[in-house]
């Protein structure tokens, strides 16, 4: 997992984000996800990551559709939502897959000293724990948010039939980011864009492992691991 960036670098990280839409973005979407909780330097630089990502491949793609595999209270969300109803001409559905559960069960893929034990585990599941229906009230605003509550990937038939810009994948653990893996990658746009927020981090490497295991057996036109513990492809 990467250190925390501080010191003087860090102010200057920091500037980055002062007075410009990417930041106003971030801060009302946490705010009105989260009420500003579960908020730092690392998440701040992935989500300007991804937010730069969105724009690309809304506007390249404006009618296709994006996922997103995990959501939990919403503020990935939010800035997925504000971004393509900014876009002129977006007539797509921003398609979320969350179980409002939590995570599901480790399996030894999973394995991390830093969450070693049954307790320490348990405790991680119920952390990702959040509600549906305040999720859902705090995007009654876009229409075009489609929210499909279960455990990946029960639900994704829902869309089987359908072609997607941009799909996003938070869901922590191996086989879940497997399941998303090899549900949206056949149907993603070449050109198309791919974000995986939690590739890097050593305390969920199932991640890693079921994304480095895809990839075996397909090559992208593009494939960047990032410092901040996210990665990237462009199909």
């Amino acid at each position: 997992m990467p250190r925390p960036i501080s010191g003087e670098l860090r102010l200057e990280v920091l500037t980055a984000f002062d007075d410009n839409q990417i930041k106003r973005l971030y801060d009302a979407s946490i705010q009105r996800s989260q009420a500003g909780r579960h908020d730092n330097l690392l998440k701040r630089l992935r989500f300007y990551v991804l937010h730069q990502l969105a724009v690309h491949a809304i506007r390249k793609f404006p009618n296709l559709n994006i996922a997103e595999c995990g959501c939990w209270w919403g503020h990935s969300t939010q800035i997925l939502a504000g971004i393509a109803n900014a876009q002129p001409g977006f007539n797509g559905q921003l398609h979320v897959f969350d179980s409002f559960e939590g995570l599901s069960e480790f399996k030894q893929q999973d394995h991390s000293e830093l969450k070693s034990t049954p307790e320490l585990k348990e405790a991680a599941r119920r952390n990702f724990r959040s509600d549906m229906e305040h999720v859902a009230a705090h995007l009654s605003n876009f229409p075009f948010v489609k929210i499909h509550q279960g455990w990946i990937p029960s639900r994704f038939d829902d869309v089987k039939d359908d072609r997607f810009s941009l799909a996003t994948i938070d869901v922590d653990l191996y086989e879940p980011t497997r399941d998303s893996l090899r549900f949206f990658y056949p149907r993603l746009q070449s050109g198309g864009c791919m974000y995986f927020d939690d590739y890097g981090y050593n305390t969920y490497p199932g991640a890693k492992l079921a994304v480095q295991e895809f990839l075996q057996n397909e090559t992208p036109a593009f494939f960047l691991e990032l410092p901040t513990g996210a990665a990237i492809l462009i199909k």
